[in-house]
């Protein structure tokens, strides 16, 4: 497989070391160039699995949502489809899906090559209303999440969970991100997920949300980076049944029920205050819980956002064979 180096701009020779595990992790072929869909990637690095339309959007599709505090501006449900035709599904929509094997021991790592697709769109300059979206990559970095590690057939216990350096790794993506598609300053879309209140103190609330690099600034690579639970965020919702009051213990880094507390009388005795929603019900999400989205969408025309937008006039972007950075001397 051939890939041409990828030249966006000249950096800072420290960059190389701030970006780290996050170079080699992204350097992925590219899917139009590389890549057919009745061909497979024979590296043993790459295992090929399946996933249906429902499983692709359960395992992939995390979006913020606009509600309230009390479910932490996360979406309870999301819109995936539970019947499907495949060889429509694969006509429209096909996508490669692998478990990749990578050089860092607490987490799993998955990615999805998805082509084109024919999408409903305002393209004035063309005779129908449907155009092409923009390839895309999106990987998942885990280190627990069932129904992928079932579906690979992965039974081996992973290794204790690396709090420092998921951290650090989320970092050097988010370096490395603003280096591919040259876009200094992302913007936060979902800032209330980073409300200490919102999920357990576990000290992770400044890696969740939602980074955006160059979305609405129609360049010709765009990317998201998420930080946010592996599962649906009613996976990990517990509540009080025998108490008015599930109380967090620092020492433990754990929620205990207080079985003295049955009603607000009682809470208001001991606690000193009034209880509140988050008391009697949380989303307990742990480190090990979390996981991290990167996707990277390739648009056609220098001008488009999300492969959106009339192409008239519009420079063509540059044919791309690598998500590699170019060397820094």
């Amino acid at each position: 497989m051939s890939a041409a180096a990828l030249v966006l701009s000249c950096s800072d020779p420290q960059r190389v070391d701030q970006i780290g595990l996050a170079a080699p992790l992204m350097d992925l072929p590219v899917p139009w160039d590389t890549l057919r869909l009745h061909e497979v990637l024979v590296d043993p690095e790459w295992q090929q699995i399946k996933l249906t339309p429902y499983e692709h959007c359960w395992t992939f599709s995390r979006p913020p949502g606009h509600w309230t505090n009390r479910y932490c501006g996360l979406t309870h449900y999301f819109n995936c489809p539970t019947e499907y035709y495949p060889d429509i599904i694969r006509s429209i929509s096909p996508s490669l899906f692998f478990n990749r094997r990578i050089d860092i021991p607490y987490l799993h790592c998955l990615v999805a090559f998805e082509y084109p697709r024919y999408a409903k769109g305002q393209l004035f300059s063309m005779s129908s209303y449907f155009s092409l979206t923009p390839p895309r990559i999106s990987v998942k970095l885990f280190h627990n999440d069932s129904l992928i590690q079932r579906l690979a057939k992965d039974t081996a216990s992973p290794p204790p969970f690396d709090k420092d350096g998921f951290r650090q790794l989320y970092h050097q993506l988010d370096l490395y991100l603003r280096d591919l598609t040259g876009d200094p300053t992302p913007h936060q879309r979902f800032p209330e997920l980073q409300d200490p209140y919102c999920f357990a103190p576990r000290n992770y609330s400044d890696l969740l949300g939602q980074l955006e690099y160059n979305f609405g600034k129609y360049g010709c690579i765009e990317a998201s980076l998420k930080c946010l639970p592996a599962q649906p965020v009613l996976t990990y919702r517990r509540e009080a049944v025998k108490s008015e009051a599930l109380v967090w213990d620092p020492d433990k880094d754990e929620y205990w029920e207080d079985t003295t507390v049955q009603n607000e009388q009682q809470f208001q005795a001991k606690y000193h205050r009034h209880s509140t929603t988050s008391d009697e019900i949380v989303y307990d999400v742990h480190w090990e819980d979390l996981a991290i989205y990167v996707e990277i969408l390739f648009n056609r025309y220098e001008g488009q956002s999300m492969g959106v937008g009339d192409t008239v006039g519009m420079a063509p972007c540059p044919r791309i064979t690598s998500t590699r950075l170019p060397d820094r001397q």
